[in-house]
């Protein structure tokens, strides 16, 4: 859906009926100025949110370019000319991972990059081409089961 230019997000969420429980398996994280209601529902509404197998988890993802930092559901500036200059930065922070667990760079032609995390709490640093309409994050543990995943950003 996204690849064909849908600006669908995803969230997460469980309804789980037996024993031993699963609820909160997923969780969907919300990234808000405050707790209020208002404020939940607008980071939503602005696709604000990534999705983690265990509440744990923690990460963010941001695109920097030209000094401008852009948050998962929003779009690089282009200008008045709409269009993208310069490299792109992209930065993933880390908590709560196990060892050895993958991010993977997904963009709107596939896989871009794979790069272990060595530590549970880290910081990733990766330079982007702005040929692409979006970049979103996945995180897997060692046996490629998702831990975590985020919503475009917009390019």
């Amino acid at each position: 859906m996204l690849v064909q230019g849908s600006r669908a997000f995803a969230i997460g969420g469980s309804d789980y009926h037996n024993s031993p429980s699963a609820v909160g398996m997923p969780t969907t994280v919300v990234r808000s100025e405050s707790l209020s209601t208002a404020q939940i529902v607008d980071s939503l509404r602005h696709n604000r949110a990534y999705i983690v197998r265990d509440p744990g988890i923690d990460i963010q993802f941001t695109l920097i370019h030209q000094g401008e930092t852009i948050h998962v559901g929003d779009k690089v500036n282009g200008g008045k000319e709409n269009k993208i200059h310069g490299p792109i930065s992209a930065v993933l922070e880390v908590k709560g991972l196990p060892a050895n667990a993958v991010a993977l760079f997904i963009s709107d032609k596939g896989l871009l990059k794979r790069q272990t995390i060595s530590q549970s709490d880290h910081v990733l640093h990766s330079r982007l081409d702005s040929k692409y309409s979006f970049i979103r994050m996945e995180i897997q543990d060692p046996t490629g089961s998702m831990l975590a995943m985020t919503n475009p950003i917009w390019i």
